[in-house]
């Protein structure tokens, strides 16, 4: 777009006084957790007059189950992100299901799609087909917080492993697959921890699939999510099975450009026509190829971003006067985060304590003072003479331990352990 920009972060390290040699600034997802540097970051750009954009790609306000992990996570920083969202000049949203959610908090929400970044993605001319004799691999891309997805349609996937035995093969990058699947001879899985996401395109890109599935339950979270899997997917020129599901139903078109699929029968039928058909393959593969490079590539879209962020930066500070309502939610977070704040101190002050009392007990035990009063209390122990407290305790040891005679049950045997 021909925009410079100023990195205003460096990791976990702000510096908010490069707000000043910027036009607009641009905060992303769970950036408010800093709560320090993001007020810092909000001050000086009110201050200067600069408006504040805030990011999203995610439904983080409302992680589902099956992302225990994520939600841990994001728990805390919750209604960072809210006050964010409510006190930002603009949100900007990747899908208009996110849009729409988020457009109660903050009355400028705006729509920028995701896009296939060709710079780092470059599109192939067909698939590669399946090697003569070959199994068809089947592929599937994903970190680990889509594995509740995968679980959704694993009989499916169990039942077209049972039907087609050695003709196909399962090859999952990231998410570890259910067990019942890496339990089959011909089901792979490779761990990925790729952090740039250049690399990660780069490795991907050079990876082979003859059909790609992208399978999402159905919940608040997923219909928010953007279709980048099957951008990233297109790119490759393979054929896809996709759910149901915004965002794939907006782009698939079935028999054009990939298959959808909803019940575990529609699965196993999606898949089973691809496996038994290159032709198909082939057809859907570079009809997807060429939807991605017709619509969806980064380098066609860019002019839509640079028209938005110049609309924004010449509109200026809005949100100085905030109305009644966003009041209302900003206070609300303010004051949510202030007791939390305090709860955490509180349990970091009992945390400290604890520590210091345990170091001085430890301190105190390896002391010779402590050594010398346990051997001199030993010495008194064994010295002590006869009739002393210490007879008496082994006395009272000695008969707890003698065993007593059995009572007479009248037969004059002895009672027997039922």
């Amino acid at each position: 777009m021909g925009i410079g920009v100023v990195r205003g972060n460096e990791g976990d390290a702000v510096a908010p006084e490069r707000v000043s040699q910027a036009d607009l600034v641009i905060v992303q997802r769970d950036f408010p957790r800093f709560e320090g540097a993001w007020q810092a970051v909000s001050a000086r750009a009110r201050a200067e007059g600069k408006p504040v954009i805030y990011e999203l790609d995610d439904l983080l306000l409302d992680l589902p189950e099956g992302h225990e992990k994520e939600r841990a996570y994001y728990s805390d920083v919750l209604f960072s992100i809210l006050r964010a969202a409510v006190e930002a000049d603009a949100i900007v949203a990747s899908t208009e299901p996110l849009a729409r959610y988020l457009a109660p908090f903050n009355p400028e929400v705006h729509l920028l799609p995701n896009s296939l970044d060709d710079r780092l993605w470059p599109l192939a001319e067909r698939a590669a087909p399946a090697e003569p004799g070959g199994p068809v691999v089947v592929g599937y891309m994903g970190g680990q917080t889509h594995l509740p997805d995968l679980l959704a349609i694993t009989p499916a996937l169990l039942s077209v492993l049972d039907r087609y035995g050695e003709r196909v093969r399962f090859q999952f990058w990231g998410v570890q697959p259910p067990a019942a699947l890496l339990a089959r001879p011909n089901v792979a899985w490779t761990p990925l921890k790729i952090i740039s996401y250049a690399d990660f395109a780069s490795y991907f890109a050079a990876q082979h699939c003859d059909v790609f599935m992208a399978p999402l339950r159905d919940n608040t979270f997923n219909r928010c999510k953007s279709g980048i899997k099957y951008l990233e997917y297109g790119a490759l020129g393979a054929a896809g099975v996709f759910s149901r599901l915004d965002p794939y139903d907006k782009i698939v078109q079935p028999g054009v450009n990939g298959l959808l699929a909803s019940s575990q029968a529609e699965w196993e039928e999606s898949l089973g026509q691809l496996i038994e058909s290159p032709e198909l393959r082939q057809s859907l593969g570079a009809g997807a190829r060429a939807t991605v490079r017709r619509d969806w590539l980064l380098s066609n879209r860019a002019p839509a971003w640079l028209q938005l962020y110049q609309e924004l930066a010449a509109a200026g500070r809005r949100s100085v006067l905030l109305e009644p309502h966003r009041q209302v939610l900003a206070r609300v977070a303010e004051q949510v985060q202030g007791r939390q704040h305090e709860l955490e101190e509180r349990l970091a002050t009992l945390g400290r304590q604890a520590f210091a009392q345990e170091a001085e007990l430890r301190e105190i035990h390896n002391s010779p003072a402590w050594h010398m009063a346990q051997t001199i209390s030993a010495l008194r122990f064994r010295l002590a003479p006869r009739g002393s407290r210490r007879e008496k305790w082994l006395d009272r040891l000695t008969t707890a331990r003698r065993p007593t005679a059995p009572a007479d049950n009248g037969t004059g045997d002895a009672p027997r352990a039922g």
